[in-house]
């Protein structure tokens, strides 16, 4: 799915942060190479999206801003 949406918007996945919810949007972006951004605040709980490595794990979207510059 993330491939193909790249794919349509022709962006590198090098160039582009999955911010998910879930460990199914931290594993689809880990399987690409792509960074990964967690939000605690949705389906899964902070300590699982982390298993994941992603750059981060936030409890705020005005945190966001600061991790995408």
């Amino acid at each position: 799915m993330l491939e193909q949406l790249l794919a349509e918007l022709d962006i590198p996945v090098d160039q582009a942060v999955m911010v998910g919810d879930s460990i199914h949007d931290m594993a689809m972006a880990e399987r690409l190479g792509m960074a990964r951004i967690g939000i605690s605040w949705g389906v899964h709980p902070a300590e699982r999206l982390a298993s994941y490595q992603p750059r981060a794990v936030i409890d705020s979207l005005s945190s966001l801003p600061a991790l995408l510059a």
